[in-house]
């Protein structure tokens, strides 16, 4: 689920139970199946919102596939990006069309059309709203990638070489936050040159389940950044600064050990 920026409204997808059979014991498993037998089915995911103050609910859209991500416009239209959830059952590539725009008025669209040989994933508003950030890839090769409301392709960044979980957008509005497959958080400037990055800390995170995505993202002030890791062994919060100190020692690969900034018991 997701909270408004005023706090006074939920959004909650609400997928169809019976497309989730007892068989089905992973992620990834449901990752897999749920897509075809909504499909076949015939099966939504509703869009509801919930009033925070009064509790009343009501559903904004019904999806004719699975939703698992919602996020509201933090410049506060109302707007609403969501995903649609799956994979080809063979090759692990996200579906088609994973990015949507969802209205205040319930309707919704994709943000674009995908190219011949392209996948999207891990859509998010970045900070100030004023762009849509994902990454994917194209004929094989990884990228990150920000695009207006409308679907304009405002920056990219090829990312040849690297391997990357999620993307977020950081407050200056251009450079991209990703957390990589080998264990580093990182910045990507698409202005500085192809692949070009600048590695913050490590997560070291075994990603086993949700609850270890590192999924990183700026805080409000845009000097530091939280994460999620089991690295000491559990599933934690850790917070890094984002930005060089103004004082002292700087390595370019490294920033800090991340602190811990919350402890998760379950």
């Amino acid at each position: 689920m997701h909270v408004s920026p005023d706090g006074k409204t939920l959004c909650v997808p609400l997928a169809d139970p019976r497309a989730f059979g007892q068989s089905m014991q992973t992620q990834w498993e449901q990752l897999r199946r749920v897509p075809d037998i909504m499909q076949a089915g015939r099966m939504v995911t509703r869009i509801l919102l919930i009033d925070t103050s009064s509790g009343r609910t009501r559903t904004l859209a019904e999806v004719p596939f699975w939703v698992t991500r919602v996020q509201f416009d933090p410049a506060g239209t109302g707007r609403i990006v969501f995903n649609k959830e799956g994979q080809w059952p063979l090759t692990g590539v996200p579906l088609p069309d994973r990015v949507w725009c969802l209205e205040t008025d319930g309707t919704f669209r994709p943000i674009a059309p995908e190219a011949k040989g392209e996948w999207r994933s891990h859509e998010n508003w970045s900070p100030d709203g004023r762009s849509i950030v994902y990454h994917g890839g194209h004929n094989g090769k990884p990228f990150v990638a920000a695009r207006t409301w409308n679907g304009q392709l405002l920056r990219a960044a090829s990312l040849e070489g690297i391997a990357l979980y999620h993307v977020t957008g950081i407050n200056d509005g251009r450079r991209f936050l990703i957390d990589k497959q080998d264990g580093d958080i990182a910045i990507v400037d698409p202005d500085a040159g192809r692949g070009r990055e600048i590695n913050l800390c490590r997560h070291d995170t075994s990603m086993k389940d949700q609850d270890t995505h590192a999924h990183p993202i700026t805080t409000p002030t845009g000097r530091s950044f939280i994460f999620t890791s089991d690295r000491d062994g559990t599933g934690n919060v850790y917070e890094a600064p984002l930005q060089k100190p103004s004082v002292g020692p700087w390595c370019p690969d490294r920033i800090c050990q991340p602190h811990l900034l919350s402890v998760c018991q379950e």
